[in-house]
């Protein structure tokens, strides 16, 4: 199915980032059978054992898609709590606790920055501070404070 051929695309060529073409691969089936041998495979019921596959990239596919881009990584000490956005967990230690892309704003692990693809975006992803309020006023919290539920309506503006 369309999740293994990316699977396999993306274990050949792990510097790409193919799981971002998810969208962008098409399968065939080779189906001599038919007038157009080549048959669009639109579930894997469509496949059976024995059947020759293509995996063909659409003509949607820019030449953007294929560049490598590697993030720009630094050692970075966060003064809040901080997960890896590669494996979901919390960047623990008081200070130095993991690496920050400069393009991309995400945060990774040391251990983790060997599995990461090259597909910097070079556009810093936007995050919402636990610490920020709405019309720029700043908070302090002691340690036996929480920060108020703030309606959606307000977040929005």
């Amino acid at each position: 199915d369309l999740q293994l051929a990316c699977s396999i695309v993306d274990q050949k060529f792990p510097e790409c980032g193919f799981y971002s073409l998810y969208d962008k691969i098409l399968l065939f089936k080779h189906d001599a059978s038919t007038a157009n041998i080549l048959q669009l495979v639109r579930a894997a019921s469509d496949i059976q054992e024995g059947d020759l596959v293509e995996v063909v990239l659409s003509a949607s596919a820019t030449f953007e898609d294929f560049q490598i881009r590697p993030h720009a990584l630094n050692v970075h000490s966060y003064r809040a709590p901080a997960f890896c956005d590669h494996c979901g967990e919390m960047l623990f230690g008081l200070v130095r606790q993991g690496l920050k892309c400069d393009g991309c704003g995400l945060n990774y692990h040391k251990r983790c920055a060997f599995n990461i693809p090259n597909n910097c975006s070079s556009a810093r992803k936007r995050r919402l501070s636990s610490t920020s309020l709405v019309n720029s006023q700043s908070l302090r919290l002691s340690t036996t404070e929480s920060l108020p539920c703030v309606p959606d309506e307000l977040v929005s503006q």
